[in-house]
């Protein structure tokens, strides 16, 4: 399974704090495949970005495509969440 995280660093990016994002009806959302939740994401980017002010992060530092908002204080990206169903 895959959900939505954000990475927040302090204002002078000395700490890190990671999330798990909530939709608009304050749910976490975790989604069967990877490219379902990145196109979630994608959307999600677009209607809170102001004016499309976004930048994209394409690198082995997450494992798909990250957004940066804000000059970086806030990266959204996809993570992937591992259940054990025996319990």
């Amino acid at each position: 399974m895959y959900i939505i995280v954000k990475d927040v660093w302090g204002d002078y990016g000395d700490s890190e704090e990671a999330v798990v994002v909530r939709n608009s009806h304050g749910v976490a959302e975790a989604y069967r495949s990877k490219n379902h939740a990145e196109r979630a994401l994608e959307e999600m980017i677009k209607s809170i970005s102001i004016r499309g002010e976004y930048d994209i992060i394409d690198n082995d530092d997450y494992d798909s495509v990250a957004y940066s908002l804000w000059d970086g204080h806030e990266v959204f990206y996809v993570y992937e969440l591992y259940v054990d169903n025996r319990l």
